[in-house]
């Protein structure tokens, strides 16, 4: 936990996968959106920004996925 001052109306939200391949350590792969408080700015992450983790998961992997949403 990390205590911070100011008017407390922003956050943090984190996108994470966790990917394992079997003889290697596993891989963690985060996204984060910040948001400020501002009325004008969304308070969650986008679809696009679930994607794009999706894609450079991919991409870094160089392997087939298999997504589990909880």
């Amino acid at each position: 936990m990390v205590t911070v001052r100011g008017r407390g109306s922003g956050r943090i939200n984190k996108a994470g996968v966790l990917a394992y391949r079997d003889g290697e350590r596993p891989h963690l792969f985060y996204k984060l959106h910040i948001y400020h408080g501002r009325t004008s700015e969304p308070k969650t992450f986008p679809w696009i920004d679930y994607r794009d983790l999706i894609v450079a998961t991919h991409q870094q992997l160089g392997a087939p996925l298999v997504w589990c949403w909880v």
